[in-house]
């Protein structure tokens, strides 16, 4: 079941203790947003697609028009798999010690006067800019999808949950990382904002994803759309995530939030029209490649198109070349960890194929995970795919 309402990317991390003062005060895109625009079903393909393209630059690259480098952090990646997360060595043996100060949470270290601040867009963890453009965009296109004529009312509910589905996604990230932040939901909002708690702010995805979730199609026909737009699935799974959060947050009431996190998967798992499945462990490589049955939501990235998650990605931290003399991983999980999810001695298939079997309760330079290396490609070996015969 885990595997099944995972939502790549969009892993569970605790909340943040780094304040953040500024006030909302943003200009919504008007580039998007003029008169002449909102005529015709192109024109709500292209803002939608720029909502995502706005995703895009707040987890990964902020700002698109500056020289490469200069404006990027891999947000997603660090706040996601790194902050608060059973690893470590990369300190020691690297000198990477943002490693360990994000295991830790630790994230007043990273400012932009320390080393690793300085030299690698660090602020970024103190930044919400981004992610209120993207909630702009999204307020905008809810309020303005209705003008559009020439769209069906079904055509016109898709369009608006995506808004939706994208606004919620952005605030639950935020929320993630600095607790408390501004809400709003109208279009073309200039006013201050102060505050709003936490719990009040999922409270308001909830109910504004509930009143949408049916909107969207559970998948979508062009393969290019599914996973990486706004499903069905990915809405369903957003709101359990955002329930399990209100369930540590408002704990008076978690029974309540669990039940609905039941209910949710039930609905994912047995309502989806044969929309998703889980594929065979063999099959992994597919999963990692994208777009599969078991993608609900992801944002991609493909080498082959130059994409990335900022100047460095889990991958870079994880990559290893045997043939070059002491080339290692930046990182490694703790052994007590590894031992939980992968008792020793209990055979698990998913261990001969996602880790090099010696290494796996090491905990230091030995450690090995191909999970993230996997390549549907045959050819792409040599710590860029995996071939499960050279475990």
């Amino acid at each position: 079941m885990k595997r099944f309402i995972y939502i790549s990317l969009l892993t569970l991390v605790l909340t943040g203790t780094v304040s953040c003062k500024k006030y909302l005060s943003l200009d919504p895109p008007s580039d998007l947003s003029g008169n002449n625009f909102w005529k015709t079903k192109q024109d709500v393909e292209a803002f939608t697609n720029g909502m995502y393209e706005l995703i895009r630059k707040a987890v990964t690259r902020g700002d698109l028009t500056q020289p490469e480098g200069e404006d990027e952090f891999p947000f997603f990646i660090f706040s996601g798999d790194f902050r608060g997360a059973p690893i470590g060595y990369g300190s020691t043996i690297w000198g990477r010690t943002y490693i360990l100060d994000m295991a830790n949470n630790n994230l007043r270290a990273l400012n932009p006067t320390s080393y690793w601040g300085s030299i690698w867009n660090m602020q970024r963890f103190g930044e919400w800019d981004r992610f209120y453009r993207a909630i702009a965009a999204a307020n905008i296109a809810y309020t303005r999808i209705d003008d559009v004529s020439v769209l069906s009312e079904a055509e016109k509910k898709k369009y608006k949950a995506e808004a939706v589905f994208i606004r919620s996604f952005c605030y639950f990230l935020m929320v993630r990382q600095w607790g408390d932040v501004p809400y709003y939901t109208d279009a073309y909002h200039t006013a201050p904002l102060k505050r709003m708690p936490m719990v009040q702010v999922l409270k308001n995805c909830e109910a504004d994803l509930k009143a949408v979730t049916n909107d969207l199609p559970w998948t979508y026909t062009d393969q290019v759309m599914v996973a990486v737009r706004a499903m069905r699935g990915g809405g369903l799974a957003l709101r359990m995530h955002i329930n399990m959060w209100l369930a540590s947050f408002d704990a008076d009431n978690s029974s309540t939030y669990y039940t609905e996190v039941d209910k949710l998967g039930d609905q994912l798992q047995n309502e989806n029209e044969g929309a998703y499945t889980l594929l065979p462990l063999e099959r992994t490589g597919e999963i990692f490649k994208g777009r599969s049955k078991e993608g609900l939501f992801e944002i991609p990235q493909n080498a082959n198109y130059g994409e990335s998650f900022g100047w460095s990605t889990f991958y870079d931290h994880i990559n290893y070349r045997d043939a070059l003399p002491n080339n290692y991983p930046y990182i490694a999980y703790k052994p007590d960890f590894m031992e939980k999810i992968y008792p020793p001695g209990v055979p698990d298939k998913r261990t001969n194929l996602w880790f090099r079997q010696n290494t796996i309760y090491t905990g230091d330079v030995r450690f090995r995970m191909h999970k993230f290396l996997i390549s549907t490609d045959p050819r792409a070996l040599d710590g860029f795919g995996f071939d499960a015969s050279q475990t």
